[in-house]
């Protein structure tokens, strides 16, 4: 190889033509005035160029760009992708670990996403390392290799012995804020009403709260203590195994609910209770049916 390659350039025919390399080694290139006229006659490009030890990316035919002709091209490297944290869950998984929801019934959506101490939620997954590239003198130009991603943790959540996977350390709702942090939440609140837009709701974390209503025909499940700021309406469905606090009403023959604990609400009208603990109603009971261990 001779390094004048680099700077002026090797001449060709008569010095009509100049033969240069990129000072990456990357392409091989021909400058002259008439170069379409000259490269025309100049004969046995690839024996000149080997003799320049220019032995990978040779093009079969000169390409022309501008005021230069490329003759040889080098294989650029594949830098590696960076590593990334995937989500072990999502409201289709937990639909499918469920057994599948009936699409025929619109309330069968999955707004929480509920995660059991000691399950898995996170995974590190690790970058690659890139494929290395050849410059024109068939010497490895190396790849990049990718960049591991970390873990942002919130509450309730801790990364393993290895490094490599996020835990759950409490029974909750996964959450995942703007900023990708992660975290399971024992106390979750829902904001307004349980309806069409939240689905049938069910949390298996210390307490869930709903701001709003429980609307007609929707339930909720709960695994410990659920409080229900508003009211709860006709044909719906409560099931607590811990304490229910509902500070409005409980309305409507069709209504069920079950308490594994001790209720506090404000009234009940014709509603079917069935409560294993203490009952306080604090203002009414019209022609309900409630049944009370407590």
């Amino acid at each position: 190889m001779d390094e004048t390659i680099f700077k002026e350039g090797i001449p060709l025919l008569e010095g009509r033509l100049t033969l240069k390399v990129s000072k990456d080694s990357m392409e091989a290139f021909i400058e002259g005035e008439d170069l379409a006229l000259d490269l025309s006659k100049l004969q046995d490009l690839p024996r000149i160029l080997e003799e320049q030890g220019i032995t990978h990316g040779i093009l079969p035919a000169p390409e022309l760009m501008g005021e230069r002709a490329v003759v040889a091209r080098g294989t650029e490297p594949v830098h590696g992708e960076d590593g990334r944290i995937e989500l072990l869950f999502s409201r289709e998984s937990r639909d499918e670990a469920a057994g599948g929801r009936d699409v025929a019934d619109p309330r069968e959506v999955t707004s929480i996403i509920n995660v059991r101490k000691g399950e898995v939620v996170a995974r590190r997954i690790p970058p690659t390392k890139g494929t290395p590239g050849l410059d024109l003198f068939g010497r490895e130009v190396p790849a990049e290799p990718g960049k591991w991603a970390h873990f942002n943790i919130g509450p309730g959540v801790e990364i393993d012995e290895d490094g490599d996977e996020l835990l759950a350390t409490v029974s909750g709702a996964l959450s995942v804020d703007p900023d990708g942090r992660i975290a399971v939440l024992e106390e979750y609140t829902i904001e307004g009403s349980v309806d069409w837009a939240t689905g049938n709701v069910t949390f298996v974390g210390r307490l869930l709260t709903i701001t709003g209503d429980v609307k007609p025909g929707f339930s909720v499940q709960v695994e410990h203590d659920l409080v229900i700021e508003g009211s709860v309406e006709d044909e719906a469905r409560i099931s607590a195994a811990g304490n229910l606090r509902v500070q409005g009403i409980i309305r409507a023959a069709a209504t069920r609910v079950e308490v594994g604990g001790d209720l506090e609400c404000g009234a009940v009208e014709y509603a079917l209770l069935a409560v294993r603990g203490d009952m306080e109603v604090h203002d009414y009971l019209l022609d309900a049916k409630c049944l009370v261990g407590g």
